[in-house]
C-alpha cells in the first residue's frame, strides 16, 4: 500500500471517528437536557403543589372567616329584626289602644250630647212646667229658732240635684246652711252651706267649690252623682265648678228630712247659731237624677222646670220662728 493510500485509509477513520463524536455529543446533551427538564418538571410540580396547598388552606380559612362573619351579621341583623318588629309591635298597640280608648270617648261623648239634645229640645219641654214660685226669708243670723222643715219622702238616691235662688238681705252677704238633708245614723248627709264660700258636704265630708258672689242674687244648682263620684256647681245656669269625691259613696240614703237655714247636727235638731242662715232662699228644688244643662238654663232663665222634681216647700211645711214665708201662682 502506497503512503497516499495508507494517508486516505487514516482520514477516513478520523473522520468516522469524528462523526461519532458528535453522536456522542449529542446524546450527551440531549441526556444532560431531559435531566434538566426532569428536574424543573419536579421543582415546577412540587412548587405548584406547595402554592396550590397555600392556596387552598387560604381560601379555606377566607370561607371560614365569612361564614363565620356571615352568621355573625345574620345573628345580629336576625336580632335586630325582632327588636324592630317587638318594638313596632308596641307602638302599635299603644296607638291602638290609645285610638280605641279616644274613640270610646268620643262615641260616649257624642251620645251623652245626642242624649242631651234629644232631651232638651223635645222630652225636656213636655216634661216641664212652670217652677212652684216661693221665698223665704231668713232675717236674723246666729240663732237656731228660723227654719223650715219640707215635707218630703226621699228614696235612696244615686244621683241629686238640688236648685235655688238664693239672695242676701237688708245690703248684707247670703251666709250660713242653704239646704240641709239628715238620715238616721248620718247628721250631714247632704249639706250645703256658704262658709261664706259655699261649701257642700256629703257624710259629713267637705268640698268647696269655688268661689261665688254672696252678694247678689244667684240661682244654684248643685248637681252630686255617687256613680261618677263628682259634684257640679251651676251658677245662674251655666256650669261653673266640678269636683271630685275623695271618698267612696255608693248611695245617698232615703227617708232623711229636709231643713232649709238651719244645719241638722242630728235629725231636727242638733243646730248650731254659727250655722244659721241669713238672706232669702226661693224656689229650692230636689230631684234624683241630673239635671241637664239645658234644663238648668230654661229653670234660669225661663222659669221651666223638670215636673218630675220629688221636693219643693208648700204652704203645709213647718216654718218655724221668724221666718217670713210668700206664695205665689206664677212666675
Amino acid at each position: 500500500m502506497s503512503a497516499t493510500e495508507n494517508n486516505r485509509k487514516h482520514e477516513g477513520a478520523l473522520i468516522h471517528d469524528s462523526e461519532n463524536l458528535g453522536d456522542l455529543e449529542r446524546e450527551v446533551a440531549a441526556y444532560v437536557e431531559s435531566q434538566l427538564v426532569n428536574d424543573l418538571n419536579g421543582v415546577t410540580t412540587e412548587a405548584m403543589d406547595e402554592s396550590i396547598a397555600t392556596t387552598t388552606e387560604a381560601m379555606d380559612e377566607s370561607i371560614a372567616t365569612t361564614t363565620e362573619a356571615m352568621d355573625e351579621s345574620i345573628a345580629t341583623t336576625t336580632e335586630a329584626m325582632d327588636e324592630s318588629i317587638a318594638t313596632t309591635t308596641e307602638a302599635m298597640d299603644e296607638s291602638i289602644a290609645t285610638t280605641t280608648e279616644a274613640m270610646d270617648e268620643s262615641i260616649a261623648t257624642t251620645l251623652f250630647i245626642q242624649t242631651s239634645t234629644s232631651i232638651d229640645t223635645t222630652e225636656s219641654y213636655d216634661n216641664n212646667k212652670k217652677c212652684p214660685q216661693y221665698t223665704f226669708g231668713f232675717p236674723n243670723r246666729r240663732q237656731i229658732q228660723d227654719y223650715v222643715v219640707v215635707n218630703a219622702s226621699i228614696p235612696d238616691m244615686t244621683e241629686v240635684t238640688v236648685c235655688a235662688w238664693v239672695s242676701p238681705i237688708y245690703g248684707q252677704h247670703v251666709d250660713g246652711a242653704v239646704f240641709s238633708y239628715a238620715t238616721p245614723g248620718s247628721d250631714n248627709t247632704l249639706l250645703i252651706e256658704f262658709e261664706p264660700e259655699l261649701s257642700v258636704y256629703l257624710y259629713s265630708k267637705r268640698l268647696t267649690l269655688d268661689e261665688i258672689g254672696n252678694r247678689n242674687e244667684n240661682h244654684i244648682c248643685v248637681v252630686v252623682s255617687t256613680i261618677n263620684n263628682t259634684v257640679h256647681l251651676y251658677l245662674n245656669g251655666s256650669k261653673h265648678s266640678r269636683k271630685t269625691l275623695t271618698h267612696e259613696i255608693t248611695k245617698i240614703k232615703g227617708q232623711g228630712t229636709v231643713v232649709l237655714g238651719q244645719d241638722q247636727d242630728e235629725k231636727l235638731g242638733g243646730f248650731q247659731a254659727e250655722d244659721s242662715f241669713l238672706g232669702v232662699i226661693k224656689n229650692c228644688m230636689l230631684w234624683n237624677r241630673t239635671l241637664t244643662s239645658r234644663e238648668i238654663e230654661d229653670m234660669q232663665n225661663d222659669c221651666n222646670c223638670p215636673k218630675d222634681y220629688i221636693l219643693s216647700a208648700t204652704k203645709n211645711d213647718h216654718i218655724v220662728g221668724n221666718v217670713t214665708s210668700e206664695f205665689f201662682d206664677t212666675c
